[in-house]
């Protein structure tokens, strides 16, 4: 298929993609000309996707802010706040870290109702914006990482372990979230 990322159109001659004004070359993840906005798209680097395109996620290039605390797929929505399962704050926990996941990741977010009858699940944790009750939610979840890097490094788990355990741990959670069990607001 000649289709690639973002559009991109494959070039099998050259092995470069062609995305709109430019082409780009996959093995150095950089385009092989300019920037033709130049500084208007407030990148230092002319030939690069985006600046960091480990972090920042900005398909059409008009993000003003790519380094937001959520994730510009993840629009908002009425009656609902966007929620980390891994709270944000928990980005640099060193497990955390130490798997490469992203904190903006599709497994690590979730839209919770802002009060009852918004959502249809009547049992659905509320999300009230950052308050005491979820500065203790941080505080289970920080707990569990804890426990979790304990237990991995006891046991020596590999980077892979320690993404099945994260995505375990946020799946338990999302569960906990949706049944009331576990509150945030």
């Amino acid at each position: 298929m000649p289709f690639r990322q973002l559009g991109q159109y494959e070039d099998v001659e050259t092995g470069l993609y062609y995305n709109r004004f430019r082409y780009y070359n996959p093995e150095t993840g950089l385009y092989i000309s300019q920037d033709p906005i130049k500084l208007a798209g407030n990148n230092p680097n002319f030939y690069a996707y985006v600046h960091d395109s480990n972090a920042w996620v900005d398909p059409f290039g008009l993000s003003p802010n790519p380094v937001d605390r959520f994730p510009s797929w993840m629009q908002t929505k009425q009656g609902y706040q966007r929620h980390h399962i891994i709270p944000y704050s928990l980005r640099n926990h060193s497990l955390f870290q130490k798997s490469g996941l992203d904190i903006n990741s599709a497994t690590n977010m979730k839209y919770l109702p802002v009060t009852k009858g918004i959502d249809p699940n009547p049992n659905k944790s509320l999300h009230k914006g950052y308050n005491s009750e979820h500065a203790d939610y941080n505080d289970i979840i920080a707990k569990r990482l804890d426990a979790l890097e304990r237990v991995a490094t006891r046991e020596k788990w590999s980077q892979t372990r320690i993404q099945t355990e994260i995505h375990n741990l946020q799946h338990r959670t999302r569960t906990e979230l949706n049944s009331g069990k576990l509150k945030c607001h």
